[in-house]
Parts: structure tokens; sequence; C-alpha cells
């Protein structure tokens, strides 16, 4: 009899001990799985960063791209204008008077 119940006892001892080895494992996995996700969100935050500037250098490409443009124009009209007044004046592209 005092077999059995050592037996017993060393059983039950034995099973405590797995029940609280399983239950450290998964706080483990747990806390790993939580490092893991805030290493995926603190990445995304850097790249939702990362495209927030991407967007803003875009916008200050386009607005230069704008005032090139605008530059360009307006130094056209004024070749036109500069064209306009040789012919009135008769003179040819080489400078001599027609």
């Amino acid at each position: 009899m005092p077999t059995e119940v050592i037996s017993l006892v060393i059983a039950f001892a034995g099973a405590c001990i797995a029940f609280a080895g399983m239950l450290g494992n998964a706080r483990k996995e747990s806390d790993a799985a939580a490092g893991r996700m805030s290493e995926v969100i603190a990445k995304l935050n850097f790249i939702g960063d990362d495209i927030k500037e991407m967007k803003a250098d875009y916008r200050n490409v386009a607005i230069e791209l704008k005032e090139v443009r605008d530059i360009a124009i307006m130094a056209k009209a004024s070749a036109d204008s500069a064209h306009k007044r040789l012919d009135s004046a008769g003179i040819d592209q080489n400078g001599a008077r027609v």
C-alpha cells in the first residue's frame, strides 16, 4: 500500500511539473510573439514615415517642375516677342538688315 501511495504522489507531482512547464512555455511563446509583433509594428511605422517623406518630396518636385514650366513659358513668349521685333525691324537671323 505505501508504494502505491508513493507512486501516486510521484505521478501527481510529475503531472504538476509538466503542467507548470507547459504554462511557462506558453508564456514564453506569447512573450516571443509579442516581441515579434512589436518589431513588425516598428518596421511598419518606419515604412509609413518613409512613404510620407517620399510623398512630401514628390510634392516638392511637382512644385519645382511647375516653376520651371512657368519660366520656360515666359522665356518662349519673350523669344517670340523678340523675333517679332527683329522681323518688324527687318533684321534676319544673322543680324544683317534686310
